[in-house]
């Protein structure tokens, strides 16, 4: 899942305290395990296995990410500058790059 990590790292510099960045490092950490479940030409795991794995799992994750992301707009306390809002920024640009995954 090759832009979450820069995601992940954008949500991680907003510190541990910050309850709504955590809980979105947690979600992309569920990604993560999931993926990691199982390696292509392990076992005899397939690339189309991955594939149909992948599309089993994420797009509820995804949508938890995305409800989380809007919900944090929506209550709109934000500062422009903050690194969460950066950090939301910088996902929703990405999000149709990680939703096509």
């Amino acid at each position: 899942i090759p832009c979450l990590q820069h995601i992940k790292r954008k949500f991680i510099d907003c510190g541990e305290n910050d309850p709504d960045a955590k809980r979105i490092v947690e979600l992309i950490n569920t990604l993560y395990q999931n993926e990691h479940k199982h390696k292509v030409g392990v076992d005899g795991w397939t690339v189309e296995q991955n594939l149909m794995h992948r599309k089993k799992y994420a797009p509820d994750i995804l949508g938890e990410i995305k409800d989380v992301f809007d919900e944090i707009e929506e209550r709109g306390d934000l500062l422009p500058k903050s690194e969460l809002q950066e950090a939301i920024t910088y996902l929703r640009k990405e999000w149709n790059a990680v939703v096509d995954i």
